[in-house]
């Protein structure tokens, strides 16, 4: 009877390290605000619409094609703020761009998604999970990703370990028309940061 009770205490032991680190990395406040789409939000997602379309296909009736496309911050929160798939999990986001991208994140705990998501929702009843990843997107083997160099955690910095478990985050996750988006990539010779923006060029 020993054995399993000894194993019962290293488990508990742990789970309440766990839950107090978990305790810890929930705000009772929400780090970024909610995008109002006023009118200057709305035609400010047309036009970036109409600069991706134009960057894929080309004005249809003239022929012209977009040889790059520049994306500042005001246009990518534009367009994870109208995110489908972010708005269905309660995320709201925030994007800096310097000489490297700054992506801040708020999601209610009761909002979490996944296969362990119970778990911490009976952690914490209420509060946010607010996050800071810093880094660079990287276009590799046709695939789109943002690699995270450095994370955060309300404050706390996440391991560089779990962020190499996490990989790279892909603008494919909020996207709902996956049909678009191939073509997009498809279009795609590379992308950096330069001047404060993301440049995008084009296969010629």
């Amino acid at each position: 009877m020993l054995a399993p009770a000894g194993f019962l205490i290293i488990f508990a032991i742990v789970m309440v390290a766990q839950f107090r680190q978990f305790k810890a990395s929930v705000s009772p406040v929400p780090d970024v605000k909610v995008v109002s789409f006023d009118t200057p939000a709305c035609e400010l997602l047309e036009d970036v619409a109409r600069r991706c379309l134009f960057f894929v296909k080309g004005n249809a009736s003239s022929g012209w094609k977009m040889d790059s496309l520049w994306l500042n911050s005001d246009d990518l929160n534009v367009l994870l703020a109208a995110s489908p798939t972010a708005s269905a999990q309660g995320m709201r986001f925030h994007v800096s761009i310097d000489s490297v991208v700054t992506v801040r994140s708020t999601q209610p705990v009761q909002a979490l998604q996944g296969k362990f998501a119970w778990m911490f929702k009976l952690m914490a009843k209420s509060g946010y999970l607010n996050a800071r990843l810093e880094g660079r997107p990287e276009f590799k083997d046709g695939k789109l990703t943002f690699m995270p160099d450095r994370g955060f955690l309300n404050g706390q910095k996440v391991p560089a370990i779990a962020l190499q478990k996490r990989g790279g985050m892909s603008p494919e996750d909020f996207m709902t028309n996956r049909e678009f988006y191939a073509d997009f990539l498809q279009a795609v010779s590379s992308v950096e940061v330069t001047q404060g923006r993301i440049l995008v060029i084009r296969n010629r």
